[in-house]
């Protein structure tokens, strides 16, 4: 992916990255997000929720593996382990999902997993 491509994506709103988000991941049944030998990446905010970052493409999860995820590493999920595990088991943990989060903003669209999954079924049903 091109340089420029990568810059102008990131500079979206949040709710333009979180549709782009559900559009690619629909298409290439993969999803991504940062890991380390300690575990995966999370967030937390003011109210302290636990938050965790995914990203469409191994570009966008790479480029924040600096600063608060200095040494981790972008790791692919399948779709089918996202939708079927990850999400289920993030909402029955009480743990909501960062939808692209983006190091110029240090934003992403904060959601609950039952959500993104809602999105993700409706998206993928393009695909069948």
């Amino acid at each position: 992916m091109n340089e420029r491509k990568i810059e102008n994506l990131l500079n979206l709103s949040d709710e333009e990255r979180y549709d782009y988000f559900v559009r690619k991941v629909a298409e290439y049944d993969e999803v991504w997000s940062l890991y380390h030998e300690k575990g995966w990446a999370v967030l937390s905010d003011n109210a302290s929720r636990v938050i965790v970052p995914f990203w469409p493409e191994e570009e966008f999860a790479s480029i924040c593996c600096s600063s608060q995820w200095d040494g981790y590493s972008a790791r692919k999920i399948n779709l089918k382990d996202f939708m079927e595990k990850w999400l289920p088991g993030m909402e029955k943990d009480n743990r909501y999902v960062n939808v692209f989060y983006s190091p110029k903003t240090k934003f992403g669209l904060v959601i609950k997993p039952a959500d993104l999954l809602q999105d993700l079924k409706q998206e993928c049903e393009n695909y069948l």
